[in-house]
């Protein structure tokens, strides 16, 4: 008994006072959301997911917008459905694309993205004490959908979404950086064709992958956010390969030897690993050989650092030395190198985002 009336508390807290005659005439769907949604509240994600699946495809966005908006619930209620509707309506679509990856036009998705939209506009537009909590958590939903595009290389999705991104947050530093890592993720791709998609879910047709153009794009992006915010560790260092990769080795250097102040080891041996590269490419085998060492102390099963350490050994003349270290990588059993990670654009935050949305719509 105990239990029930735990559970029944958010249920009562999230459905909006109605008068004793209404009662008999709660809406099914309205009621399922909102237990969906207390469901979920309460830490029950799959039992959350299985509610929310009760209400049909057709009825969804009518009855998460009545039960959202609703005049005769207070502002301060209709943020709070507003944000843990968004959030649980993205973990539902999280879980439907991975099951049909065909499917361009998601309900769950677009209903979301609609409620997020809102979020934002009540946000600039100051009203319903809508604020910098909102225009955040309308932010950090757009990087969220961009790492899971990410995850799955879906590259003409998340280019949709930081589009739009952009257009709402036009000074951000972290939507800049995502978009630098989108285009960065492409440029690696040597040919081939992207199809492309826009949020509404409709196909806008392929495009010919341009690496040079993407590489430029990255570039852009990514100065923009250093230049919006220099603390930023990983647009310094993306900056960095990306100024690598075009052959600017002074400003790859600059731009590397700023993101070993980051406290995360993955950011550091990559930036020691880029190092060295750079390194090579000016000639200076001994101090590539160094930073490769540095970046291995980080993590010593890098496979990156462990190759390119044994490159400068060859190119430095002891090939017996080059090929006994790419033996000891061979003999490697446990592969773990951030740098697989790496050219997954934003996919390695895609869990500490998810973990973050929903603390924002559970405050």
């Amino acid at each position: 008994m105990r239990g029930r009336v735990l559970r029944i508390i958010p249920v009562l807290f999230l459905m909006a006072p109605a008068p004793a005659h209404a009662q008999q005439q709660i809406d099914p769907h309205s009621l399922a959301l909102a237990e969906a949604l207390a469901t979920y509240r309460g830490g029950d994600l799959r039992a959350a997911l299985a509610r929310l699946e009760t209400i049909p495809d057709e009825k969804l966005t009518e009855t998460v917008s009545r039960f959202c908006t609703r005049d005769d619930v207070r502002p301060p209620l209709r943020l709070v459905r507003m944000r843990i509707t968004a959030a649980l309506l993205t973990e539902m679509a999280f879980v439907q694309i991975q099951k049909n990856p065909f499917a361009w036009r998601d309900v769950y998705m677009l209903t979301a993205r609609a409620l997020i939209r809102r979020l934002a506009e009540l946000a600039d537009a100051g009203r319903d004490g809508a604020g910098e909590g909102e225009r955040g958590f309308a932010r950090d939903w757009y990087l969220l959908v961009a790492s899971f595009r990410h995850g799955r290389a879906e590259v003409g999705w998340s280019r949709a979404y930081l589009t739009e991104a952009r257009d709402l947050f036009p000074r951000d530093a972290a939507v800049l950086l995502v978009s630098g890592s989108d285009h960065e993720m492409l440029s690696n791709v040597s040919a081939g064709y992207v199809t492309r998609f826009n949020t509404h879910g409709q196909r806008l047709g392929e495009s010919r992958i341009n690496p040079e153009r993407e590489l430029e794009d990255a570039e852009k992006f990514l100065r923009q956010a250093v230049a919006l915010d220099p603390q930023v560790a990983e647009a310094r260092l993306r900056l960095g390969r990306v100024l690598l990769r075009k052959g600017d080795l002074e400003g790859a250097l600059r731009e590397l030897r700023a993101a070993l102040v980051h406290p995360d080891d993955q950011i550091r041996y990559l930036a020691w690993t880029f190092l060295g590269m750079a390194g090579v490419e000016r000639g200076d085998l001994e101090g590539a050989e160094q930073c490769y060492t540095e970046a291995l102390r980080l993590f010593p099963a890098g496979q990156i650092a462990m190759l390119a350490r044994s490159e400068a050994a060859y190119l430095s003349g002891r090939g017996a030395d080059a090929a006994g270290q790419v033996g000891s990588m061979l003999r490697i059993q446990r592969k773990e190198d951030p740098w697989w990670m790496y050219l997954l654009g934003d996919w390695w935050h895609f869990e500490a985002r998810l973990i973050r949305l929903r603390a924002e719509a559970l405050r």
